[in-house]
């Protein structure tokens, strides 16, 4: 079965959005320096080579679902009424990715007719409560935020649900607050990434005897449930693959990690492949190889942005999954526009919405500099606008 073979501890935007969650609500601190049985010596024999194209053709199926462009917003149900008249707060963290959300967020609400007011909300817990107590004075008829962790705000959530205001946020990680009425872009998202990230290795790599270096931060909660669905989904479908790690720190990127990779594999030269667990992981790493004569690596990433998408385009590395923020804006703003006007979001399933693809030299066909995180869904705006009645 695939395993973990390996832990450092190194020196202290999907993922940026989520990393404000988990820095509202972890505690601060270092984890512990661990290792274990080097690679090779424990990991699983090997499967047969007819079992191993079985796996492989499997982990290509799922992999095929995620390789083009979306054409379909994945929503289908139109608004009954507009929310005309209504009123927003929109709590933004400090954050350039929360700050783009919003923008996009207000552009789509004004079609609606609601108005949405900003209020900024900082970078800390502190102020994450300051901003959630000023919509709880301002009354609007619905708050808004993202990536703003409920634990950090539940006394606001308390009170806002006992006004009847109903609250979303999105790119949250861990079960909801029972206050929320919606939580898009929640943990089975970063789940299925994480499966498709693992499926597309074994896909790359054939099947058999993957060595792949995880770049993994503890402190982003995204983490838990993105390496839940990676680790199965290998050892479901490559069991004599291996998970190595590295440890990090969110100040490790670009600084002290590129040496860490470099360091690693070199000490293992049967490692191929590295995971960035979001595309910032992986700041310096191709120049770090370069450098030190390093050849036959692959780099692959999830949340991959304009820096990312710039080292595809080079074939510095090899591919990297884009979450477009502009098409999880739009989604934002249809869940908040149907709890506005009494409509359900029930059957909404998070997971099979169109977040992300795969993208690769072949099919990087769009500006990064107009869609730094990718650009969503085919025509993603013109969907939303006919199944809202606007234009």
């Amino acid at each position: 079965m695939a395993m973990r073979t390996k832990r450092f501890l190194v020196a202290g935007a999907v993922a940026a959005l989520l990393a404000v969650s988990a820095c509202s609500s972890s505690s601060s601190g270092s984890a512990s320096s661990t290792s274990s049985t080097p690679a090779g010596s424990t990991a699983a024999t090997g499967s047969s080579g007819s079992a191993a194209s079985a796996d492989v053709a499997a982990a290509a199926a799922n992999v095929a679902k995620y390789d083009t462009q979306p054409t379909s917003i994945g929503l289908t149900t139109p608004l009954t009424t507009k929310p005309t008249g209504k009123t927003v707060d929109f709590v933004e963290c400090g954050l350039d990715p929360c700050q783009e959300v919003g923008t996009d967020f207000t552009a789509a609400m004004k079609l609606l007719g609601v108005t949405v007011k900003i209020v900024p909300a900082g970078l800390t817990p502190e102020s994450y409560q300051a901003g959630f107590a000023k919509a709880v004075q301002d009354k609007p008829d619905a708050v808004v935020s993202t990536a703003i962790s409920a634990q950090t705000v539940a006394t606001q959530l308390n009170q806002l649900n006992a006004m009847k205001i109903p609250v979303l946020i999105s790119a949250i990680s861990g079960a909801p607050h029972s206050a929320l009425k919606a939580t898009p872009f929640g943990d089975s998202v970063s789940t299925e990434i994480g499966k498709v990230g693992a499926d597309w290795l074994i896909q790359n790599g054939g099947g058999k005897n993957i060595n792949v270096l995880d770049l993994t931060f503890p402190v982003f909660d995204f983490e838990g449930p993105q390496y839940a669905g990676f680790s199965a989904e290998f050892k479901a479908h490559c069991d004599s693959c291996s998970i190595h790690e590295i440890v990090a720190q969110p100040g490790d990127i670009g600084q002290a990690l590129p040496t860490e990779v470099v360091n690693y594999l070199q000490a293992h030269p049967d490692v191929k492949y590295v995971w960035g667990s979001f595309g910032g992981a992986l700041q310096g790493i191709s120049q770090a190889l370069k450098v030190a004569g390093i050849t036959g690596v692959t780099l692959f990433s999830q949340g991959g942005t304009i820096l990312n998408l710039g080292e595809v385009s080079s074939g510095a590395e090899a591919a990297t999954i884009v979450v477009s923020f502009n098409y999880l804006s739009w989604v934002v703003a249809d869940e908040t526009a149907t709890l506005l006007t009494g409509g359900s979001i029930a059957n909404i399933d998070d997971a099979s919405l169109p977040w992300f693809y795969i993208v690769s030299k072949s099919n990087l066909n769009f500006s990064s500099k107009t869609y730094p995180e990718g650009p969503g869904p085919v025509d993603f705006k013109t969907q939303f606008e006919k199944l809202w009645g606007v234009s």
